[in-house]
């Protein structure tokens, strides 16, 4: 997890045969994921393991149909590495159930289909970025392959917490409900079992939107502020049943995403 300013960015290798596509993952990263970093890039699957063996990597992303080379060769071989694995995800355009569940038996922790709705290249990025680290899936290996890949997950929920804001009354836009949207996330994925906000959340909110601690704490006080003096009345206390100081008329930072974490919290 993040924590903070000095917190080291993720090392990401990148194994994919096609040039232009290496280089819209690295334009991305630049632009779209400061909290990344490339460890290397490469088209052939040996001279990833030997990067591998070489430099720290913490996530890698793999073509599984390179040139010459099924990708799947690569999860063999790092099967038979020593030392911590770095968090893998595979991008494909095969859609077959049985290579899904093989991919996560040896070992993927992502499948992401290139013909897949809505998928970009921004996708892998942002599921490294996001969930690498953080999240471990309660199913088997092999439920988990039957379910929706993690990606689309974290996708639904960020929707879904959008969703659930706009219709409290926050606006679809503005920095305030963005850091809203990044703070529930967090939350909501993170195993630790007790998130502190200020140590935890804050600072991983500035991280992500170039910012710091102080201005998120803000940001998200003003909008919870709008929202609470608009007076939705009875719709409010429906979409947030929960109470709230009668002196401040609104419920803290803290108490506010708590609270409305619970939602996707199982």
């Amino acid at each position: 997890m993040r924590r903070g300013a000095a917190l080291k960015a993720k090392r990401v290798l990148i194994v994919e045969d096609e040039v232009e596509v290496r280089e819209e993952y690295k334009r991305l990263m630049r632009e779209k994921h400061p909290g990344l970093s490339l460890a290397g890039e490469t088209d052939d699957t040996r001279e990833a393991l030997r990067i591998l063996q070489s430099t720290t990597v913490d996530a890698v992303i793999l073509d599984l149909e390179l040139g010459g080379d099924f990708g799947i060769s690569f999860l063999d071989g790092l099967n038979e590495l020593k030392g911590e694995r770095p968090f893998v995800v595979v991008v494909t355009k095969v859609t077959w159930k049985d290579l899904s569940r093989s991919l996560y038996n040896r070992g993927a922790n992502c499948v992401c289909i290139k013909g897949g709705k809505n998928f970009t290249l921004d996708k892998p990025l942002t599921f490294v970025d996001v969930v690498a680290g953080r999240w471990k899936p309660k199913e088997s290996m092999n439920e988990y392959a039957d379910n929706v890949n993690l990606q689309t997950q974290v996708d639904v929920y960020r929707n879904d917490i959008l969703g659930a804001l706009e219709e409290m009354g926050f606006p679809d836009s503005g920095c305030g409900t963005e850091q809203c949207v990044e703070a529930l996330l967090y939350i909501v994925l993170s195993e630790k079992k007790e998130v502190s906000i200020t140590k935890d959340v804050y600072p991983y909110v500035a991280y992500v939107c170039k910012t710091n601690g102080r201005n998120v704490e803000i940001n998200i006080r003003k909008s919870i502020e709008k929202v609470w003096l608009c007076g939705y009345g009875k719709k409010l206390r429906k979409l947030y049943p929960y109470e709230w100081s009668h002196e401040s008329g609104r419920p803290t930072n803290a108490e506010f995403l708590r609270n409305m974490a619970k939602k996707w919290i199982k």
